[in-house]
């Protein structure tokens, strides 16, 4: 289960891995300035105080951003809506793949999918609005 968080964090530029043989370390990465760090310490702080099961609230989103393709993804919808086939062509990714990362963003609630257009979903929660502004980037 930390693997799962520590890729987490990586995948959003807050950790740098250093792999030695089977053996992974990690540092603070390079994103990791004051304000990427604030913001996202402040949403963390808040989702402790006001979650009842804070851990599964933060793992459920953090996970929607834990592929490079995902986030790929995320931006390419922040220009806009767009079809499948539009973010199939745009992302050089195989339709199969795309579903499952559109499905994964859609079930964590960043994205939306209506009339066959997906498009970046509105964040009622902070910490949601957060990762997505960290996503954006």
């Amino acid at each position: 289960m930390t693997s799962l968080y520590l890729r987490a964090l990586e995948a959003r530029g807050l950790l740098s891995p250093r792999r030695v043989g089977r053996w992974v370390s990690y540092r603070p990465g390079a994103a990791t300035g004051p304000s990427t760090a604030a913001g996202l310490v402040a949403a963390l702080r808040a989702s402790f105080q006001r979650e009842a099961e804070p851990i599964g609230t933060i793992f459920r989103l953090a996970t929607a951003f834990t592929h490079p393709r995902r986030i790929e993804l995320f931006r390419l919808l922040q220009t806009g809506p767009r079809t499948l086939g539009q973010l199939r062509v745009a992302a050089h990714i195989s339709g199969w793949a795309l579903l499952r990362h559109l499905k994964k963003l859609e079930a964590r609630g960043f994205i939306t999918q209506r009339e066959g257009l997906y498009a970046v979903a509105d964040q009622p929660d902070g910490l949601g609005r957060e990762l997505a502004r960290q996503a954006a980037k």
